[in-house]
C-alpha cells in the first residue's frame, strides 16, 4: 500500500509532470508508473482536498478508475479529506462518489471509544485508569469523533497527570472554558470559523 500525503512540503504548480516527479521523491515511484501497475496496489491519498483544484489529471484519472470497462482492477484508492467529497466545480471533469463515507460513519462507537482509551494509556504508558464517569462525558461529548476523542485524553492527561483520582476535578475541567478553547483549535472545528466568517450582526437575536 502507497500512503501519500497531499500538504507535504513541495506540492505546489501541480501538473501530471511536477506530481510524477513528487511521487517519485516520496514514495519511490512516479504516480503514472503506479497507474499502469501490473499487480495489486492499494494507494491511500490523505488530505485529498489540496487536488480539489488545478490537478484535473487526477481526477481524470480517478474518473476513470469508476469505469468498469477501462479501469486497472488491480489499483485501489482511498482518499481522505477534510471536507467536501468532490473536487472543485472548476475542476474540467467532476467526480461523483457513490461509495464515500463521511463524518457519521467514521465515528467510534462506544467499545471502540473504550479500547481507544484503554490503548491511550497503555501506549503512552500511564498506569492510570480513566474513572467511567470521566469516560462517559468524553464519550458524549465528542460524539465518537476519534480526533477529538484522542485530543481531549492528551488534554485531560496534561491537565490532571499530577492527579488522576479525582472525577470532580476532571469533569469540572470538560465543561470548562479552559478545554472549550483548546478544542477550538482543532481541525474537527473548522466548520466553525467558516461559520463566522460568514455571519453579520443580523445573523444575531440579542435578548
Amino acid at each position: 500500500m502507497l500512503d501519500f500525503k497531499a500538504t507535504r512540503p513541495g506540492l505546489k504548480d501541480i501538473t501530471i509532470d511536477s506530481f510524477d516527479a513528487y511521487w517519485a521523491d516520496f514514495i519511490g515511484r512516479p504516480w503514472t508508473e503506479c497507474l499502469n501497475s501490473q499487480t495489486q496496489l492499494d494507494i491511500l491519498i490523505d488530505e485529498a482536498q489540496i487536488l480539489y483544484s488545478g490537478a484535473d489529471f487526477f481526477w481524470q484519472y480517478v474518473k476513470k478508475q469508476q469505469q468498469a470497462a477501462i479501469c486497472n482492477f488491480n489499483v485501489r484508492m482511498l482518499l481522505l479529506s477534510m471536507y467536501d467529497d468532490h473536487p472543485d466545480a472548476t475542476t474540467a471533469t467532476p467526480v461523483k462518489f457513490n461509495e464515500a463515507l463521511g463524518l457519521d460513519d467514521l465515528r467510534l462507537p462506544r467499545s471502540e471509544f473504550d479500547e481507544l482509551v484503554t490503548n491511550f494509556t497503555v501506549i503512552n504508558n500511564i498506569p492510570i485508569t480513566i474513572p467511567p464517569a470521566v469516560c462517559d462525558v468524553i464519550f458524549n461529548m465528542t460524539m465518537g469523533h476519534p480526533g477529538l476523542v484522542r485530543h481531549t485524553l492528551r488534554l485531560l492527561w496534561d491537565k490532571h497527570r499530577r492527579d488522576f483520582s479525582s472525577t470532580s476535578a476532571m469533569l469540572r475541567y470538560l465543561t470548562s472554558s479552559e478545554y472549550f478553547r483548546a478544542v477550538m483549535d482543532t481541525r474537527a472545528f473548522i466548520w466553525l470559523d467558516n461559520l463566522r466568517s460568514q455571519m453579520t450582526k443580523d445573523d444575531f437575536v440579542f435578548l
